[in-house]
């Protein structure tokens, strides 16, 4: 296994916490609890991903016998299961922190999916990594799927978002399925290549392919007087089709829309104008003077990605953001990483378990307001808060320390999480070129050869808006309505969208909306971990359903109030109720509508089994 070779690695990149994974995974295959205290008393003693080199040269010699073998599935009570993960993690997360942290890396015991009593007609709108997760967990049980999907492959954003630099900012170990885990991704964070790649990989090998509908757009859904669904489609240049399901699922999400900025005279400009979620492949930067208008994700992976190559850059900021440094963000995984991670997938599985919890609910205490912290100021919310804003203010001062007049007009005066926080895509390096700069003056008006701003005018080729979506407007691209003559549009007033655990809706039967209200990680995690909580929470409806012999199942109104006002009594306690920064989680009101109030591991806990008194169900 060449221990040397893999010890670099881990140098190289910061990567200790890896050899905690591995000897998390040999302890685990070899049920060995006296190694698994070892890991756990050395990490308390050495700190979060240290243990001596001799623990170190036992683990690799043990694992020699191992090799090839399956990930041994543990009960989350276990006290082997409690010393790995608190070892993983440097912490001690709840039982339900710890259940989920095992289950998404397929390191959980629990009970196979049964097979579904009558299989069910199954339309799923959207073929993103939602609608992957659902048909995957239909077909297993059983059901009847079919995927409308508006584009002409699937992945969803990664099929829609083709910028150039457009990658993810979660750890690719971690943005992928749990039923599908990839050792031989080919950087930490893979770009959108190689996600898209992965997507329909997994949607070929896993025979979800065929039942999905391309190039097919999704008019209008109305639900029967017997509770299933009238879904009516249309391709280009085609007469719309009706067809008859039993359940609707909605699997686009809450970023399919672009949104454009409400600013005079955005038709009137004669160069090129593009949004980064519209982006064309012919679109030519190289030589050219460019605007970037936005300074969030898709600013910060774009923007440092056609400096090199263009005439001259603008970027138009309306208000900075927090950058983290990561030293593995930029990097390729090496040769050696990869072929463990293929000759021993329990390594992979624990290693996965790390990334989750340390790009996810490790992250979560930041958000909460502590009224009575005596360190609390107008840019943090607690002692997690202020670390993480001192360790992001050293890295700013250390990035432009040769353009000081920069670093006041990109340090944020809000809190960490307001916004979302970025990865640095060498973004602060990006404008210590000569090519680059940066502009905070509002923007007035566009005209026929630029940008007006207070401070002057821009002459531009090209005007890049990455200005984002509209997440708010949820389900927005089609009309869904009930048996009452309801649309669920008019029943979210647009932009104000509610669900009952972010899954279903009160009057509106057999229907379950993924990535719906309420439920963007905006503090890290992987969306494909929502995804597949979300899927299996479904399909465990749909079993309660059919055990009872019910033809539709509907969550009670009373059920989705009570756990709304529980939301929103959550959501004020935490940063976003205290915005001192504009950000796309809000509706037109003022209402956090997008984000999720919980960590992962207690959204896991309350989708793990529906309550059969929080539903209406209905008998044949």
């Amino acid at each position: 296994m060449q221990l040397a070779r893999q010890v670099a690695e881990e140098q190289r990149l910061n990567l200790t916490e890896e050899r905690v994974a591995f000897g998390a995974a040999v302890a685990a295959q070899t049920e060995d609890l006296d190694l698994a205290k070892r890991l756990h008393s050395e990490v308390q003693v050495y700190g979060k991903g240290k243990i001596s080199p001799e623990l170190s040269r036992i683990i690799m010699e043990g694992a020699g016998e191992i090799l090839g073998q399956t990930p041994r599935p543990l009960a989350a009570t276990s006290e082997l299961a409690q010393l790995l993960v608190e070892a993983c993690t440097a912490s001690k997360p709840t039982l339900a922190e710890r259940s989920q942290l095992l289950d998404q890396s397929a390191l959980l015991s629990r009970r196979p999916v049964a097979p579904a009593a009558t299989p069910l007609k199954v339309a799923i709108i959207g073929a993103g990594v939602s609608g992957i997760a659902a048909a995957h967990d239909l077909r297993k049980a059983g059901h009847e799927i079919t995927l409308f999907e508006r584009l002409s492959a699937v992945s969803g954003a990664w099929n829609q978002n083709r910028y150039p630099g457009c990658g993810v900012d979660t750890p690719s170990y971690v943005y992928s399925f749990s039923w599908a885990q990839k050792p031989d991704w080919t950087r930490y964070f893979v770009r959108r290549t190689e996600i898209d790649n992965y997507i329909n990989q997994v949607a070929d090998e896993f025979g979800i392919t065929p039942f999905i509908q391309f190039d097919t757009e999704v008019i209008k859904c109305k639900q029967h007087p017997t509770l299933g669904w009238q879904v009516t489609s249309q391709t280009s240049n085609s007469e719309p089709v009706v067809e008859d399901f039993d359940i609707l699922i909605s699997a686009v999400g809450q970023l399919n829309t672009a949104a454009y900025p409400e600013i005079p005279g955005l038709g009137d400009f004669r160069g090129d104008l593009v949004h980064t979620a519209e982006w064309e492949e012919d679109i030519v930067y190289r030589d050219k003077r460019v605007a970037v208008i936005g300074a969030g994700a898709s600013a910060m992976q774009v923007a440092p990605t056609i400096a090199p190559d263009v005439k001259h850059l603008t970027v138009f900021q309306r208000q900075p953001h927090w950058v983290m440094p990561n030293r593995q963000y930029l990097a390729e995984v090496g040769q050696n990483e990869t072929e463990l991670l293929r000759d021993f997938p329990p390594y992979l599985a624990w290693k996965r378990l790390v990334y989750n919890w340390t790009y996810g609910d490790s992250v979560f205490p930041a958000l909460k307001r502590t009224p009575t912290w005596k360190g609390k100021s107008s840019d943090a919310l607690n002692p997690k808060s202020a670390h993480l804003r001192d360790m992001m203010k050293a890295h700013i001062a250390r990035e432009l320390a040769s353009r000081p007049e920069l670093i006041p007009i990109m340090t944020p005066d809000y809190p960490p999480y307001t916004k979302r926080v970025l990865l640095d895509n060498q973004w602060y390096q990006t404008f210590l070129r000569d090519n680059v700069s940066l502009e905070c003056s509002t923007i007035e008006k566009f005209t026929k050869t630029g940008i007006t701003t207070a401070s002057g005018h821009h002459e531009l080729d090209l005007i890049i808006l990455a200005t984002g979506f509209q997440a708010s407007r949820m389900l927005q691209t089609f009309e869904v309505e009930n048996t009452q003559g309801q649309k669920l549009h008019d029943l979210w007033c647009q932009d104000d969208a509610r669900a009952y655990l972010g899954v279903t809706v009160p009057s509106f039967a057999n229907f379950f909306v993924m990535y719906g209200p309420n439920t963007n990680l905006a503090f890290g995690g992987s969306a494909i971990i929502h995804s597949e909580i979300q899927s299996t929470y479904i399909l465990r409806c749909l079993e309660l359903m059919q055990a009872q012999g019910a033809k539709a199942i509907e969550c009670r109104a009373e059920a989705c109030d009570a756990y709304n006002i529980e939301v929103d009594e959550r959501l004020n306690t935490l940063v976003w109720s205290a915005a001192r920064a504009r950000n796309w989680f809000t509706n037109a009101a003022g209402r956090v509508t997008t984000n999720s109030p919980w960590s992962i591991g207690e959204y896991w806990q309350r989708m793990e089994h529906p309550q059969t008194d929080d539903f209406i169900l209905y008998h044949r």
